[in-house]
């Protein structure tokens, strides 16, 4: 009866030991935010400086 103990806390250990490197490690772990994507420019205005025609009907 001792050998089956052993061996299930032994395949127990195995399983414990298997799900912690394939989850990643500690359970306290924070988890890994993605990076943040880069926002689109919803502005509306255009990129860059007016055109001269446009300067010029600005005055």
């Amino acid at each position: 009866m001792s050998w089956l103990f052993n061996l299930l806390s032994g395949l127990v250990a195995v399983l414990i030991s298997a799900a912690l490197l394939h989850f990643g490690g500690s359970a306290g772990a924070t988890p890994h935010d993605p990076a943040p994507a880069s926002q689109p420019d919803n502005t509306g205005m255009p990129d860059g400086t007016p055109a001269e025609d446009d300067a010029s009907r600005q005055s």
